[in-house]
């Protein structure tokens, strides 16, 4: 410890003779390790976080195509939901949701919101607890019956001042009054594919109250339906007996027979971020190879550096300096420069990241959970560890292979050895 506290003063006092070799460097790594680091809070937040519900990797949404040059979305008609969830047994349940916008407020100070009309165990579905009152019961869901309200926390917030006190409260939208049950978390987001017919990540929720005797013929879709897969079934075999059962519907009724209705489940997860995943892998790459280049300059500079310092780590040999303790000097150099680049190539990503939650293109989903977590300050002190590596490796080496006679002789003379040259 005494000899590493010691390599560290001194590779601290040699960066410190060579301020511009210093200031060049660091930020030289600073744009390569702040660009990496910052695409993989992108990557990671879109791509490889799981999807904020409970068990989301068992969740799936359901597809339903009408044939050639005809539907073909995650929209499906109710009644099919129902057949579904009375015939799966891979399924651990279903749920299904419309959208509309409708008029929220009095003529005084009306606003269109979207709305989401939504099953009684829909939040449950999701695993969301109300943050103030309650979910939809069953009894809010009754056909014929009359709605119930839950707001989002979004719209609770800006509209009614989060006042805990509107729940119980009547609230005048779509040309009548409903009653406010609950108010969601601030955490719960629908996130759904770009192709989502009608549903929406909405500010106000009310409850459905579907009738099943009053509904439209089949290829009528108007609803988004999710299944939640049992423990253990995994979304292959949920496919095959999603196929199975559209063929019984096929069988059943003439609208999915002269459709030839085609049944698929996807992984909601996947479907939510296939229009990105291709774009950011790219752009991942990209910014990786901006970190290869900044570490071949930081090692053409450490080069050049190490050879105008020949003499004086010949004269450090010469005194009894071994091989291991000149590579340790340049090694701590890099390490130091490296956390440097490290520090503000952080800060560097922070800045970045804020500009993509105001500029961030719409296409690319669930931008609001890019952040600054432990797994990306664990990439960037690796980009750092390996940026080292890779820019200090070789003057390292040749700091430990030089022959200290031939640079002492050389170092007083005008002309270059062969060694500068190489």
């Amino acid at each position: 410890m005494g000899e590493f506290t010691r390599d560290l003063a001194f590779a601290a006092r040699a960066l410190r003779r060579r301020p511009g070799f210093a200031v060049v460097a660091v930020l030289t790594l600073a744009v390569g390790i702040g660009a990496n680091t910052a695409i993989f809070s992108v990557v990671n937040g879109v791509l490889f976080r799981p999807l904020p519900y409970p068990d989301s990797e068992r969740i799936g949404i359901l597809w339903h195509e009408f044939g050639d040059g005809a539907q073909n979305l995650p929209a499906v008609h109710a009644l099919d939901i129902r057949d579904y969830r009375d015939r799966s047994e891979l399924f651990e349940t279903f749920t299904i949701a419309t959208g509309r916008e409708w008029i929220l407020g009095e003529e005084a100070d009306p606003e269109v919101v979207d709305v989401g009309l939504v099953e009684a165990g829909f939040f449950e579905f999701f695993g969301a607890a109300a943050a103030h009152g309650r979910t939809f019961r069953p009894e809010d869901d009754t056909p014929g019956g009359t709605p119930a309200v839950i707001l989002s926390h979004r719209l609770w917030e800006r509209r009614f001042g989060a006042d805990p006190d509107v729940v119980g409260r009547t609230i005048p939208i779509a040309g009548t009054h409903l009653e406010v049950v609950g108010v969601a978390p601030e955490s719960f987001r629908l996130l759904l594919p770009g192709e989502a017919f009608l549903l929406r990540d909405a500010e106000v929720w009310v409850s459905l109250r579907l009738d099943p005797a009053r509904q439209p013929p089949r290829n009528f879709t108007g609803y988004t339906g999710f299944g939640r897969l049992r423990p253990g079934a995994t979304f292959a075999q949920a496919q095959a007996e999603v196929e199975s059962m559209a063929d019984r519907l096929r069988q059943e009724h003439p609208e999915h027979a002269a459709s030839k209705l085609v049944a698929r489940v996807e992984p909601l997860h996947a479907d939510v971020v296939k229009g990105a995943d291709r774009t950011l892998l790219i752009l991942f790459g990209a910014v990786a190879f901006v970190l290869l280049i900044a570490c071949a300059n930081v090692a053409n500079l450490v080069l050049v550096r190490g050879q105008s310092r020949a003499s004086e780590m010949a004269l450090r040999s010469a005194l009894g300096a071994g091989k291991s303790g000149l590579v340790r000097l340049v090694v701590m150099e890099s390490a130091l420069l490296s956390a440097a680049g490290v520090a503000l190539g952080l800060m560097l990503a922070v800045g970045f990241l804020e500009a993509v939650a105001v500029l961030g293109p719409g296409s690319v989903p669930r931008l609001d959970a890019v952040r600054l977590d432990g797994a990306v300050l664990a990439f960037a002190v690796g980009a750092g560890v390996l940026s080292a590596v890779l820019f200090g490796l070789l003057p390292a080496l040749g700091a430990g292979s030089s022959d200290p006679a031939e640079a002492l002789q050389s170092g007083g003379r005008s002309g270059e050895t062969r060694r500068h040259r190489r």
